[in-house]
């Protein structure tokens, strides 16, 4: 079981092979040395060593001011040209290992700012790949004939967008509490969390931000993911119902005044702080947020921050009571173990744990955050898919059930590729993986 984390050992067995041996069983490991990047040794073997600093070279070694006739790459394509804020252009690399591939001989990347720009660009025909958005997708479908062009629904992303409650408990260095003990209380409800879900509109959070090319999100882990949990498979879901969301709220205690807001039992408004980021979903989806907790009496006043004041505010003061992220998802679940992990690097843990060894005063530690824990652990200490699958099923189970985060919806991912492209099999996860193997039509 993985339980210590120590790091494998590498041994080298010849020019071309090593070997990785693992001090105890941990079934992510293959999944995530999968994704290691291979670097030339030639050029980058001498700046692992550290600078007046302390920090290694490597770090500042290659840059986007590095000229690129000194970078090296093992791919199909080796990067010859790149104008900020304009263009990269790849050309063959005539030592990729899949010789005579890759078919096409240039491959120029267009950074192109502006979405309608963008779609000008395509319309034209100066862009033969063009990641539709949403609300495009109408007119882009229209004129996929005359165009000669397909457009491919390879199915829903696998990024996760969610709203997240302040479970921490304790106090900060400042001796100020992480969170007003009032609302504290409000938040540790189960039945509060579940109320917030039951109340949001996700469908049509998908009708007028995804223009209907959705769906509702209901798991932590991604779909692709062969641990997904449907819920088919037993996954609980929350089907917007502001009317059971109020029944949930006046079994927890709460009650309403003459003027429809909630209180709780000692009479004490709820309004609840809601902060996002500037970038992403987030403030697009606000207004809807805050009309659907305020149909059942829940005040929300938004905050909208740039990122990285967000993250220093769940990841620093922990001085916050909800907070609206996305973040990228893989197949491999304990891939995002640092958020919930209550010993994890994450300070912001999603469950409510504290970073790394640091104590706050008062931590408390709910018996199904430590279940959480158990079931990462036992699931990584496993090379069984079927108890694997049975681990991560009863993860997200729990999560589900107690709402530590809500998460919300996903879109389609649709691309649209010229016709005279041939060989393309796009996928969820990239439309280029296979780019070596196009071909252009005669």
């Amino acid at each position: 079981m993985q339980v210590n984390g120590r790091f494998p050992t590498v041994t080298q067995l010849g020019d071309r092979r090593i070997r990785f041996t693992l001090p105890e069983t941990f079934a992510p490991f293959l999944r995530f040395v999968g994704g290691a990047t291979i670097l030339p040794k030639h050029v980058l073997a001498d700046t692992v060593q550290p600078n007046a600093e302390g920090k290694p070279l490597f770090l500042e070694t290659w840059g986007i001011n590095t000229p690129v006739t000194q970078l090296v790459s093992s791919g199909p394509y080796l990067l010859t040209e790149y104008s900020p804020n304009q263009r990269l252009v790849y050309r063959r690399n005539p030592n990729y290992w899949q010789a005579p591939l890759p078919n096409i001989p240039r491959f120029v990347y267009q950074i192109v700012p502006n979405l309608d720009t963008e779609l000008l660009k395509f319309r034209s025909g100066e862009l033969d790949v063009y990641d539709v958005p949403a609300r495009n997708f109408s007119l882009v479908k229209r004129l996929e004939r005359t165009g000669q062009y397909t457009v491919y629904n390879t199915g829903v992303i696998s990024n996760k967008s969610f709203i997240m409650f302040n479970l921490n408990r304790g106090r900060g260095e400042d001796g100020q509490p992480f969170v007003d003990p009032i609302k504290a209380k409000w938040l540790a409800q189960r039945e509060f969390r579940q109320a917030i879900a039951y109340a949001l509109d996700r469908q049509n959070m998908i009708n007028s931000y995804y223009a209907g090319l959705g769906q509702p999100q209901d798991s932590p882990i991604a779909e692709i993911s062969p641990y997904y949990l449907s819920r088919a498979e037993g996954l609980p879901s929350y089907d917007y119902d502001p009317e059971k969301a109020k029944q949930l709220l006046q079994q927890a205690g709460f009650r309403y005044n003459g003027a429809g807001q909630l209180e709780d039992s000692a009479g004490n408004r709820v309004r609840l702080t809601l902060a996002t980021s500037t970038g992403g979903a987030g403030p697009a989806l606000l207004p809807q947020i805050i009309s659907d907790l305020g149909a059942i009496g829940i005040q929300i006043d938004p905050q909208i921050l740039e990122f990285s004041t967000l993250i220093d505010k769940l990841d620093g003061t922990r001085q916050w009571e909800l907070a609206m992220l996305g973040f990228g998802a893989g197949v491999e679940p304990h891939a995002s173990y640092h958020c919930g992990h209550r010993t994890g690097p994450y300070t912001f843990s999603i469950w409510g744990h504290p970073p790394g060894n640091r104590q706050f005063p008062a931590r408390t530690v709910s018996d199904w955050e430590k279940r959480v824990d158990e079931l990462f652990q036992q699931a990584a200490g496993t090379i069984d898919e079927g108890e694997r699958k049975r681990f991560y099923g009863e993860f997200q189970k729990i999560v589900q059930t107690e709402l530590p985060t809500i998460h919300l919806v996903t879109r389609l991912a649709l691309t649209a590729i010229r016709d005279r492209i041939q060989g393309v099999k796009p996928t969820v996860l990239s439309p280029l993986w296979n780019l070596e193997e196009w071909q252009l039509a005669q």
